[in-house]
């Protein structure tokens, strides 16, 4: 059975409960049961689900029984017992039913069976041959075949059976009490059974316990005892006096149910039902948070609408912002690279001058040195053609300075592949009289496969403002045997170029801001603050790379990333 109403179990808790397993409503129907609660409480060949009570599933006497305890239940609340006996097949089942409500205060009524057929058997057996052997003591039963077949009945038992003595001292206990409990019967002999007390149940438990088999009276009962093994578990148990044909008290019999198991589904179906107190006060609690939530929604909605009106507005006035800025951002911009075309322009000036000025100085000598022949006598057709000739390589020399440069620096109107180890070559050859008359050596270790994809002369550019800003930091803070060192690898898919100097380093103070535009450490007149700024944009914009600063030991270390071309 299927049915799932509110307060009820669920149809997968109740499965996997070994024991049958049925729920009743108020009007006592059942509306839930497992498997082995329906192989139980078997319905009538063709009724209907909807129609299914205890008074189609039980028989006269045990219906009237257990409708009392249902009354005993609803006044109480406690969890109540009884005991039933169910014929089917010509074949009578001894069960203990367990009556509880599912909440306190639910309408269901969960009910449980246990089989205790075998241990009502035993007990009845036991107690039929006692009766049969009284008349026959003080004679030795042992060797009477009833006796036998009694001894291995108990010897067999899946119980365990105990006997004691008056005082509760174990005088017997079968194999299956070895199992479960640890000791063997030799270990138990004579022994109190309190040497199984968990220490859980009250001392007034056990006081009821001995009040009632001493009046003579059965008493049934739960254990939770330890093991010898310190492992606890748990005990149903039948306590019976033995009496003489007096009446009198003798031993006490006790037959006792492993039920642990059941114990632990107990204590599982137990804190399913706080579970459920809990979830559904967390529901009202819920409904009335949502309740609340409504409410205060409909509100917000109101003011919701009010704001994306403002919003709109806003939008519309942030459009028109952000087209202002966007244009004003693209004049700045372009501004800077104009300043930083002119600064680069006047630093080329500067290094055609330098290297000018060794071929001027020597077609002054020569010059020089045809005056002074004209004055000896010495000056005739020959010495003046081969002065010409000189003359000539020399001004040849310096033209074709002027045409390096020119080419160098015209402005690359479309991207292209270019070799990184050229233009770092180049960049170096147009500083090369600079840093000669600063005394500055360059060291370059330039991977020569490495191919570089954008505007060579724009990534001239980036190298010849950091050479020139390596030279001017050598020369202000006067280092001695200035070093710049230019070196590339490839890394993660990437060409990494380092530019290296021994000048100092940058102050950790101004680390942040050298790429700022507009920043600069130099002299009033000897820098724009504009060169690292435009070479991060060259970078970033046309190459799709990036630069980065930090210092080492001796000074200050460039590093630029930048995608190679796929051809290294």
């Amino acid at each position: 059975m299927d049915l799932k109403k509110p307060g009820t179990l669920s149809a997968e808790l109740l499965q996997i409960l070994p024991m049958p397993v049925i729920v009743v409503d108020g009007n006592d129907c059942v509306v839930q049961a497992n498997t082995e609660g329906l192989k139980l409480f078997s319905p009538p060949d063709g009724s209907k689900r909807d129609s299914w009570s205890l008074e189609n599933l039980l028989d006269r006497d045990n219906l009237a029984k257990v409708k009392q305890k249902f009354s005993c239940l609803r006044r109480s609340g406690k969890q109540i017992k009884t005991e039933i006996r169910v014929q089917k097949d010509n074949k009578v089942t001894v069960y203990v039913l367990e009556f509880q409500l599912l909440g306190p205060d639910s309408e269901y009524i969960l009910i449980t069976a246990n089989d205790i057929t075998t241990t009502v058997e035993l007990r009845e057996q036991i107690g039929s041959l006692r009766k049969s052997f009284e008349p026959f003591f003080p004679r030795s039963v042992e060797e009477n075949i009833l006796f036998k077949r009694l001894n291995e009945a108990v010897m067999q038992s899946a119980n365990t059976i105990v006997i004691t003595d008056l005082k509760g001292n174990i005088v017997f206990a079968n194999p299956k009490f070895e199992e479960t409990t640890g000791y063997s019967f030799k270990e138990a002999y004579l022994k109190n059974p309190r040497i199984l007390k968990s220490g859980d149940q009250p001392k007034s438990y056990y006081k009821e316990l001995w009040q009632t088999i001493s009046s003579g009276k059965v008493w049934k009962g739960e254990f939770k005892n330890r093991k010898k093994s310190g492992e606890f578990y748990w005990e149903s148990a039948t306590i019976t006096p033995i009496k003489d044909s007096q009446g009198r008290v003798m031993e006490y019999l006790a037959i006792k149910e492993d039920i642990t198991e059941r114990k632990r589904i107990e204590e599982k179906l137990e804190q399913t039902l706080m579970e459920m107190e809990v979830s559904n006060w967390e529901y009202k609690r819920l409904n009335e948070d949502l309740k609340q939530e409504v409410e205060r929604r409909k509100t917000v909605e109101s003011e919701l609408q009010l704001q994306k009106d403002l919003l709109q507005e806003l939008n519309e006035n942030l459009e028109n912002q952000v087209r202002i800025e966007v244009k004003k951002n693209r004049e700045k911009d372009e501004l800077l690279l104009l300043q930083s075309r002119q600064a680069a322009m006047g630093e080329m000036i500067g290094n055609i001058a330098h290297q000018w000025r060794q071929p001027l100085n020597a077609i002054g000598l020569m010059v020089y040195d045809l005056t002074d022949a004209f004055r000896f006598g010495e000056l005739d057709r020959d010495y003046v053609d081969k002065s010409e000739s000189d003359i000539k390589l020399v001004l040849e020399h310096m033209s074709r300075t002027i045409d390096d440069f020119r080419n160098f620096f015209q402005p690359n109107k479309e991207k292209q592949y270019f070799p990184l180890a050229e233009v770092v070559k180049t960049s170096v050859s147009f500083l090369d009289a600079s840093l000669r008359n600063s005394g500055i050596r360059v060291i370059t270790d330039v991977n020569p496969d490495i191919t570089l994809y954008g505007y060579s002369s724009e990534f001239a550019q980036v190298l010849l403002n950091l050479i020139n800003n390596s030279k001017d930091a050598i020369a202000e803070n006067q280092t001695e045997k200035p070093v710049i060192r230019i070196s590339s690898q490839i890394k993660a898919g990437k060409a990494e170029v380092r530019v290296i100097d021994n000048a100092g380093g940058i102050p950790d103070e101004i680390m942040h801001k050298i790429f700022d535009p507009y920043f600069t450490t130099k002299e009033q007149g000897k820098g724009t603050g504009v060169g690292l700024y435009m070479s991060k944009t060259i970078l970033e914009r046309n190459m799709g790379g990036v630069i980065e600063a930090r210092n080492t030991r001796t000074g200050a270390e460039f590093l630029i990333k930048i995608p190679t071309a796929g051809k290294e």
